[in-house]
């Protein structure tokens, strides 16, 4: 901040100073003042002056010396040309300026496609032709679009409850045939416990009873003899004695 204050100052005092040649401060006008706009610190400051270049004090000079129609036509010359100049030079720092903007974008960016262009402007004629092109729509078209809408939807809402209820239909229908599966199953197995639980009391009625006099043995039950049903299935188990031509079986578990 020093420095600032002190090279200020020093060019304040030249510039007061009478005769002497005008001097700038490279830093700010007021040292105590910020700059507004960012300052690109890779280009280098270059004061410029303003006035006439040397080059235009010297053909202006030539010009003078010379005089007549030659100098009229020299200045008609440089006056047509002039326009042509900046044009080029303004040419030229567009494509600088391109060829820059290329550079940076390859760089930043090498991975962009350049197939997508954006579309070319439309002149007002163009636009004015495609916008007649397409049909007017009244409220009724709009109405009619809402409508058609509206159904298609409930026809979609329909269709989905149609295959709702058949899916249920089917899930009922397989919950049942499962649950009937699962009562025969336990129908069998009830009827087969019965049966074994009937032989093992008729074997241990027949261990409790005394033999007979004549020496027989009490009747045997045969194995794998049908339930009786009906009236007689309170008898139990069919028996048969040892004079019968079935296959008599010894007491025994089985």
């Amino acid at each position: 901040m020093k420095e600032l204050q002190n090279a200020y100052h020093k060019a304040l005092e030249a510039n007061c100073c009478s005769g002497a040649a005008p001097t700038r401060c490279w830093f700010y006008k007021d040292p105590t003042t910020t700059v507004k706009a960012t300052v690109d610190t890779l280009v280098a400051r270059v004061p410029v002056e303003s006035g006439p270049n040397q080059e235009e004090e010297i053909l202006d000079k030539d010009v003078e010396e010379e005089g007549g129609p030659e100098a009229e036509h020299d200045s008609e010359v440089r006056a047509a040309h002039s326009p042509e100049l900046f044009s080029t030079l303004e040419e030229a720092s567009q494509s600088q300026l391109s060829d820059v903007g290329e550079a940076q974008t390859g760089e930043e960016a090498p991975d962009r496609t350049f197939g997508t262009q954006p579309p070319p402007l439309l002149s007002p004629a163009e636009r004015l032709r495609r916008i007649r092109k397409q049909p007017g729509r009244t409220e009724e078209d709009f109405l009619h679009e809402v409508m058609m809408h509206s159904v298609a939807e409930k026809q979609e809402l329909k269709e989905w409850r149609d295959s709702e209820k058949r899916d249920q239909k089917k899930n009922a229908t397989r919950q049942k045939e499962a649950m009937e599966q699962l009562l025969n199953i336990m129908e069998h197995q009830a009827d087969t416990l019965q049966r074994h639980v009937m032989r093992i009391r008729a074997y241990f009625l027949l261990l409790a009873l005394p033999k007979n006099r004549g020496g027989e043995s009490p009747p045997v039950p045969v194995r794998n003899a049908p339930m009786c049903t009906g009236p007689r299935a309170q008898f139990g188990p069919v028996y048969a004695s040892r004079q019968t031509t079935f296959t008599l079986e010894k007491p025994g578990l089985y």
